[in-house]
């Protein structure tokens, strides 16, 4: 067994993404590493972690209500392009008040741990500046690889961008809208804050976040080829699956009751962990569809209370206990990452009702790949509502398929956090120079090749016009070579001519004489 390792989690604020990194965290400690799960302190008091043996670290944030507020939680909508180039002064209020928390910083430093991972997120990766300022080794775990960020060379009219709801079969149009954002973010990506450097570490080289990034230990990503399209990697970026996804536990009590009892079938509701607030007029609409199909619905929704023999709702509940359950026949939900897969893991088809972030990309794939559909709980009506469930309630070709790649990823990818604790710990032991690609140490000029583009054009550029200096020189040339031979010819014509003439006279001139 190797040397036990002390390991510092830094996961993003969403508890969703606390609950998959403490699964990790938990296979990490199986391996006899220490680990150190850091939580933001207004919600280090909400249990998220069961294993009391992971110790939690606590630092400064922005509070809960400062992340997301309800009006604009419902307001968010599948934005333009142009809203991906838009400043986030939030994530920047986050990076600076966490990294002004000196307690917690100095908690770190006297932890002195071996590694240090993050979760790569638009609001987590200019914190990279931390490892980097304490020369801590670090590693990044994600939901999806951003090439842009992992040096991955992709081509990105056959590989969406999470940032786009688009799939693997695009348009011209959406090619050239995807390939347009690739670049754009390599040269200048709008996630990244590279004033965070010089502010927070000015005795270190003035490096730019993104090269900061590029020399993680590993990336890993919980992701796969079988919920998400096949993609190019490098040797140091793994894709894992998803830690979420795992065998249902038996459920107790009520719950369990209506469960077994709902032998008609059942349909989860689940809008995420802080997804609980809907509007009055949605919440209206989706309860008067619920009351119309012909499944009972479990509900996960704080406004509101049912306890009937058809709905019930929850605050919260065992999510993926739920959707192993026998008589489960639909899960409604916003589709993010972690349901997603436990959905997937469990082949349960899927209505999904994308509301923000990579909810819409996660949204398109489900339909494309035939494991349920998806709507905008804002547009459509009740009666729609009750049509969709129904679809892919009793429609067998959404379980048919979801069946099939529920096998495929259960056989792929058997403990994706065991996959994880695995990769980490092998950096731990070996580092990962035998791992990184050459394209993640050359600048950046280099990997898009700039500098051969720019010598192609130039020579493009110069080819034609050498090429019209040449033709006019030659042009010249032979014009004056034309002159001279002319007058070669006209003095050859002339003496022919002055020898032929007197081959004509001579014979007169000596009969005369």
């Amino acid at each position: 067994m190797n040397e036990a390792k002390k390991v510092v989690m830094f996961p993003s604020t969403t508890r969703s993404y606390i609950l998959y990194h403490s699964n990790i965290a938990q296979s990490l400690m199986n391996l006899g590493h220490e680990v150190w799960l850091c939580v933001p302190r207004y919600l280090a008091d909400e249990n998220l972690v069961s294993n009391r043996s992971i110790r939690l670290l606590t630092y400064d944030s922005l509070n809960s209500n400062d992340t997301l507020t309800l009006e604009e939680f419902w307001q968010v909508g599948n934005d333009s392009i142009f809203s991906l180039f838009r400043r986030d002064l939030k994530k920047e209020r986050y990076v600076r008040k966490t990294l002004a928390d000196t307690e917690f910083l100095g908690q770190l430093q006297s932890i002195k741990p071996d590694l240090f991972v993050l979760e790569l997120s638009k609001k987590i990766v200019n914190l990279v500046v931390i490892p980097y300022k304490y020369d801590i080794p670090f590693a990044f775990v994600g939901t999806m690889n951003d090439p842009t960020l992992t040096r991955t060379y992709i081509n990105p009219s056959f590989e969406p961008i999470i940032y786009l709801n688009l799939t693997d079969n695009m348009t011209f149009l959406q090619r050239l809208k995807s390939s347009f954002l690739y670049y754009y973010y390599f040269l200048h990506h709008p996630y990244i804050d590279n004033n965070i450097v010089p502010m927070f570490a000015p005795e270190k080289e003035r490096l730019t976040i993104n090269e900061v990034v590029l020399s993680a230990e590993i990336f890993l990503f919980e992701a796969d080829n079988v919920m998400d399209y096949p993609r190019v990697s490098l040797p140091n970026i793994k894709f894992i699956g998803s830690s979420s996804a795992k065998p249902a536990k038996r459920l107790t009590g009520d719950l369990k009751m209506f469960a077994d009892n709902s032998t008609n079938g059942i349909a989860v509701v689940s809008f995420g962990s802080k997804n609980l607030l809907i509007p009055r007029d949605i919440l209206d609409k989706m309860e008067t569809s619920f009351r119309e199909i012909n499944l009972n619905v479990i509900w996960r929704i704080k406004q509101l209370s049912i306890n009937s023999s058809k709905i019930i709702t929850r605050e919260w509940f065992p999510q993926n206990d739920l959707l192993g359950h026998p008589n489960m026949k639909v899960f409604i939900s916003h589709c993010g990452k972690n349901g997603q897969y436990e959905a997937l893991y469990h082949a349960v088809p899927m209505l999904c009702i994308p509301l923000q972030t990579d909810q819409f990309y996660n949204a398109e794939r489900v339909t494309v790949k035939r494991f349920g559909l998806s709507a905008d709980i804002r547009a459509i009506s009740s009666e729609q509502l009750t049509n969709l469930i129904q679809e892919v309630a009793n429609n067998p070709k959404y379980k048919v398929s979801i069946q099939k790649s529920s096998n495929i990823y259960k056989h792929l990818y058997a403990s994706s956090s065991s996959e994880a604790a695995f990769w980490l710990d092998h950096v731990m032991t070996y580092g990962s120079d035998h791992m990184r690609s050459q394209a993640q140490k050359v600048p950046l000029y280099k990997f898009l090749n700039l500098d051969i583009l720019a010598f192609a054009f130039i020579i493009c550029a110069i080819a034609p016009i050498l090429l019209t200096v040449l033709c006019y020189k030659l042009f010249f040339i032979l014009k004056k070579m034309y002159i001279h031979i002319f007058m070669f010819l006209y003095f050859i014509t002339k003496l022919i001519y002055v020898y032929t003439l007197m081959d004509i006279i001579q014979p007169y001139k000596s009969k005369n004489e």
